[in-house]
Formats: structure tokens, C-alpha cells, sequence
């Protein structure tokens, strides 16, 4: 991050121009973010939503991250244990 220009397109420029090539319905997720926090709800439910809806768009859904689901869970509990028995084992 820090100074680093972001990767392209802005999503926010790539967003309106779907928008104004007829595109009514879109889905968004963050597939860098395992937890959904408040300011990806914000920027990009809330935020993202409006411009799209202002360029030409009806609706805007994030797509939610994998917070608290069973099946993410049980298996991040599973890698946890796989990598302290291998720690274990090591020393």
C-alpha cells in the first residue's frame, strides 16, 4: 500500500463504465478480505453501490466474505492444527 500507485482499473472508473455499456445487476466481492469490516461495507455496499446506481446501474450487491461460515471455519481450525502438530514434530 503506502505511496505504491493501486493496481487498474480503479474500481470505482471500472464500475461506471459497466454502468454505462447497459450493465443493470451487479455482484461484487473482495476476494482479498477473509472478514467482512466496516469499511468494505461502507466503500463498497454502500459507496460503490450509489456510483454505480448514479452512472446508469440498478442494483449493486457485495457478495459477503467468508466470515464466521461453518465450513471456513472448521477448515481454518483444521490447517491450525495441522501446522502446530507439524511445528511440534519439528522440535
Amino acid at each position: 500500500l503506502g505511496r505504491t500507485e493501486w493496481i487498474k482499473p480503479y474500481t470505482e472508473d471500472r464500475v461506471k463504465e459497466l454502468a454505462s455499456q447497459g450493465v443493470k445487476k451487479l455482484a461484487v466481492t473482495c476476494p482479498a478480505f477473509l472478514i467482512d469490516c466496516l469499511e468494505t461495507l461502507e466503500e463498497i455496499s454502500i459507496g460503490l453501490k450509489e456510483t454505480f446506481v448514479e452512472a446508469g446501474g440498478e442494483d449493486l450487491q457485495l457478495i459477503p466474505c467468508l466470515n464466521a461460515d461453518p465450513a471456513w471455519s472448521a477448515r481454518f481450525q483444521k490447517w491450525m492444527r495441522e501446522e502446530a502438530q507439524s511445528k511440534s514434530s519439528v522440535s
